[in-house]
């Protein structure tokens, strides 16, 4: 699912543009009913209040890859703070490293699954 201010399923990832409305990305994949969800962001969503509330509404693992300059400490602390909330794990990513760690991450939630199922990726 790729997402700024607005949401579009897609197989390729996009450049970023516009603004980042995470909680409604959140919001969009609940009709999925999601086991796991893999978010790669910048870590400045619109609100981080909602994000968090819909997060925890959805009840699944959300594993986040944070990709932007690791000066930017409040965006990686939301990223972590986000992923641990969930069980997931957190992780900084350049976009060269974004395709190969994603591809990692989803061969290992899909082997591990007792029902066969991929993770949605934001």
């Amino acid at each position: 699912l790729c997402f700024n201010d607005s949401f579009y399923w897609s197989d390729i990832i996009s450049e970023p543009a516009g603004g980042t409305n995470l909680s409604g990305a959140l919001e969009f994949c609940k009709a999925a009913s999601p086991r796991h969800i893999i978010i790669v962001s910048d870590g400045q969503p619109n609100s981080r209040e909602a994000a968090f509330t819909v997060a925890k509404q959805l009840a699944c693992v959300i594993d986040v890859y944070f990709v932007g300059p690791l000066s930017d400490f409040k965006a990686i602390d939301f990223m972590q703070s986000l992923a641990s909330s969930t069980g997931g794990a957190s992780g900084a990513v350049s976009f060269k490293e974004l395709a190969a760690k994603i591809a990692g991450v989803l061969t290992a939630t899909v082997s591990q699954a007792d029902e066969p199922g991929k993770p949605i990726a934001l």
